[in-house]
């Protein structure tokens, strides 16, 4: 089974092959996430943990993740939620999320025209960083689209995604 940690920094995850734009103690291969050198449909899982809001083109990393992920096999991605003080304070950050953004890359959405890049949104939830908010992580979960509106940069909170390659048929396709 093969697992990239895309964006993996200084430690990779256990048993993953360590993706990264920079030479790191974890990265096993150096590759931007917009050029990634696997083949087409290689991958059985994809990590990707606080590197989205960093690209310079997050359709087109999108898509590379899609790329060579195989059908049917899932990502899980974690991101600063925008109303977290996270998502701001890093100079670096150039894209900000909320809990509806991966709808752009799903079937059906009605945005489906950016992307050729479809995924089947497995689950999304709100996360925080604070040890303290168990709770109110399980309260804001229960309406997410509601709740983000309230939340506050203090609590440092994320999204995570996880998203599975969707199989279309020829027909489905060609209406894309």
């Amino acid at each position: 089974m093969i697992t990239l940690d895309i964006g993996c920094g200084q430690e990779k995850t256990p048993n993953s092959i360590g993706v990264d734009i920079m030479k790191t103690k974890g990265a096993d291969v150096v590759a931007d996430i917009h050029h990634l050198p696997f083949k087409d449909s290689s991958v059985d899982k994809i990590l990707c943990y606080q590197l989205l809001e960093h690209v310079d083109d997050l359709i087109k990393a999108m898509e590379e993740i899609h790329r060579v992920l195989k059908p049917e096999r899932r990502v899980i991605i974690e991101v600063p939620h925008v109303k977290g003080l996270d998502a701001f304070r890093d100079p670096t950050h150039k894209n900000f999320f909320m809990i509806a953004t991966m709808d752009y890359f799903t079937q059906g959405s009605g945005f489906s025209y950016y992307s050729n890049a479809k995924f089947k949104i497995i689950n999304r939830r709100i996360t925080f960083k604070n040890r303290w908010t168990g709770w109110l992580e399980r309260m804001v979960n229960l309406r997410p689209e509601f709740a983000e509106h309230f939340l506050g940069g203090n609590l440092k909170p994320h999204i995570v995604w996880v998203l599975e390659k969707e199989v279309l048929n020829k027909e489905n396709e060609k209406k894309n």
